[in-house]
C-alpha cells in the first residue's frame, strides 16, 4: 500500500459524479476528502473490509467472559445469540478461562 500521498489542491473540483456510480455510496459515507485518502492509500489494489460482526468479535467475547457466573453459560447464550457450544468455546479459549461450575473434576 501506498505511503503519504498529497493530493493537488485542484483536486478540490471533483465531484461525485466524476467518478462510476459504484464509489458513490462510499464518498457519502466517508466524504470526498477522505474518499481520495483512501484511494491514494490503496492506490488501485483490493482492500478487504471485515464484517461488522468480525469487527466486534473481541469485545463481545470479552464480555461474555466477564459476565460469566460459573451457571450462566444459557443465559449468555441467549443475551449474545450463540448457542451454549459456542460460549464454552469462547470460554475456554480465554486468556484466564473461567471454571464452570458444572464441570466435574477427574482427581
Amino acid at each position: 500500500m501506498a505511503g503519504i500521498v498529497i493530493i493537488p489542491e485542484w483536486a478540490q473540483e471533483l465531484e461525485k459524479e466524476d467518478l462510476p456510480d459504484r464509489y458513490h455510496p462510499v464518498i457519502e459515507l466517508i466524504g470526498m476528502e477522505n474518499f481520495l485518502k483512501l484511494s491514494a492509500y490503496v492506490n488501485g489494489s483490493n482492500l478487504y473490509f471485515p464484517t461488522i460482526s468480525s469487527c466486534i468479535e473481541p469485545i463481545r467475547n470479552r464480555r461474555i467472559v466477564a459476565e460469566y457466573n460459573g451457571r450462566n453459560i444459557l443465559e449468555l447464550g441467549r443475551k449474545f445469540r450463540l448457542s451454549e457450544r459456542q460460549i464454552r468455546h469462547i470460554l475456554s479459549s480465554a486468556p484466564e478461562a473461567p471454571e464452570d461450575e458444572n464441570q466435574m473434576t477427574l482427581f
